[in-house]
């Protein structure tokens, strides 16, 4: 049974990953009717396709995977991309794929502090290779 998740839960699963006051800024969103995603979920659904949650910074990372998480509850074959070039993302991976997420990987577009992400081209695209075939092995 579709579990259509209300204003209020999202709102408290993005204050809960983000640590913001979302009440405050995001309350025009969340209180909609039907809540975005879930229409467009449900849309592709009743046509035979899929949604792919894409990735911004990495400072949103957690609220996409939590969203993603939620999302698959009731839409199973929602998928996300993922950055290869954050230092993270082969454990993100590594989860997705046990969980039987589909994962579209991609290099990165962001500048993104060295602390999170890897600055160096080749390191990138053996990043990249290296998810790829280990993400390909265990799922």
């Amino acid at each position: 049974m579709l579990k259509l998740h209300s204003g209020l839960a999202i709102q408290a699963t993005i204050a809960a990953t983000s640590g913001k006051p979302v009440e405050r800024i995001l309350p025009s969103f969340v209180n909609q009717p039907g809540v975005p995603l879930i229409d467009v979920s449900l849309a592709c659904a009743a046509a035979g396709t899929t949604v792919t949650l894409d990735m911004e910074d990495h400072t949103t990372t957690d609220l996409a995977l939590a969203t993603l998480a939620s999302l698959r509850e009731d839409f199973p074959d929602t998928g996300a991309v993922l950055q290869s070039y954050l230092h993270r993302t082969e454990a993100d991976c590594r989860d997705l794929a046990a969980s039987g997420s589909r994962i579209r990987l991609c290099k990165g577009a962001y500048r993104e502090p060295q602390s999170v992400a890897y600055q160096n081209r080749a390191d990138i695209e053996l990043g990249i290779k290296t998810i790829g075939e280990n993400c390909l092995e265990e799922g």
